[in-house]
């Protein structure tokens, strides 16, 4: 009955917020200052689309002969800006880039390094690794803004990547208003 009564009290304390500082008042308009200060997730995925396809020339330069093409379209998606709200904010990914074939073992560490390194410059330095098994590899490169990048091989090689949180669309205020 004691240990019942203890796992309850330890859920309650967990859920019910001693962590909700950030739906303060007086913070809510500081996240959305912040966030509209970003500009547009659109203007942010034209600044990074010319990253993704450097990335995806890189890799095809280290590994001879594979080619890359854009697929699937870009679609926006939701953000977790405020912790615990997973819709408090738009993310947008980009187009993924497909290549025709793998990135064979004895060249995926020269092609992650220089993804790494192309990542870097747009503050994606957070290496996580999903996999990395012979024939196999998965891996993410992440900034502090919550931009990703994606790069895995395995029956085929492939590059993924989406801005950071901004404002929703129906947040952003036009003009006059």
């Amino acid at each position: 009955m004691k240990r019942a009564f203890a796992t309850i009290l330890a859920i309650f304390a967990l859920t019910s917020g001693g962590c909700s500082t950030v739906n303060e008042p007086h913070q809510q308009p500081d996240l959305e200052s912040e966030l509209a200060a970003k500009g547009s997730f659109l203007d942010e995925a034209a600044r990074l689309d010319p990253v993704v396809e450097e990335m995806a020339d890189a890799v095809s330069a280290v590994v001879p002969g594979l080619t890359w093409r854009r697929v699937r379209e870009g679609m926006t998606m939701p953000c977790e800006a405020v912790p615990g709200d997973p819709t408090s904010a738009t993310a947008y990914k980009l187009p993924n880039v497909a290549f025709d074939g793998i990135i064979p073992d004895e060249l995926w560490v020269t092609a992650l390094e220089r993804v790494q390194a192309i990542a870097a410059g747009v503050g994606a330095t957070q290496l996580v690794v999903r996999v990395d098994e012979p024939g196999h590899h998965d891996v993410k490169l992440l900034a502090e803004d919550k931009t990703e990048f994606g790069l895995g091989t395995r029956e085929a090689a492939a590059l993924f990547s989406q801005t950071g949180c901004f404002l929703n669309p129906s947040d952003e205020q036009t003009p006059g208003s």
